[in-house]
């Protein structure tokens, strides 16, 4: 169910922006990943904002609408400034702006300037979706 939608969230993002932009990703979930030090790299975390029925009906007819957002915390080195953090930014904002992918449709992403964290300078994009079940 969601995971099958977070699974095309996360596929659109390594096909629209990390292969595209040579970006390491990291889950914020993942426990493993080793964020590099002197490269950019992006870190993904997911939120469910809001989940509703929206149609009645027998059980198997009816329809759910999940409202979620996905978060790029994006993170380049601090003496390179925020050019290129602003680069691979803008290629998070035109990959999930407005469209729709295996029934999940994205809104307008947000930036948000963090700035400079430790070594590295950060830029947050955040990402609105929603997606639909039957149940």
């Amino acid at each position: 169910m969601i995971d099958t939608h977070l699974k095309t969230v996360r596929k659109r993002f390594r096909t629209q922006v990390a292969d595209e932009q040579y970006l390491k990703v990291g889950l914020d979930s993942d426990s493993e990943f080793d964020p590099p030090q002197d490269e950019a790299y992006c870190m993904l975390r997911f939120q469910v904002a809001q989940a509703d029925q929206v149609s009645m009906g027998a059980v198997g007819n009816r329809r759910f609408r999940t409202n979620a957002f996905m978060v790029a915390e994006v993170r380049t080195p601090f003496r390179g400034g925020e050019k290129r953090a602003w680069e691979i930014a803008n290629t998070i904002i035109a990959a999930f702006r407005g469209v729709s992918d295996t029934g999940v449709r994205f809104g307008v992403p947000v930036p948000t300037v963090i700035g400079r964290r430790g070594s590295h300078w950060q830029i947050n994009v955040t990402c609105p979706f929603r997606f639909d079940e039957t149940g």
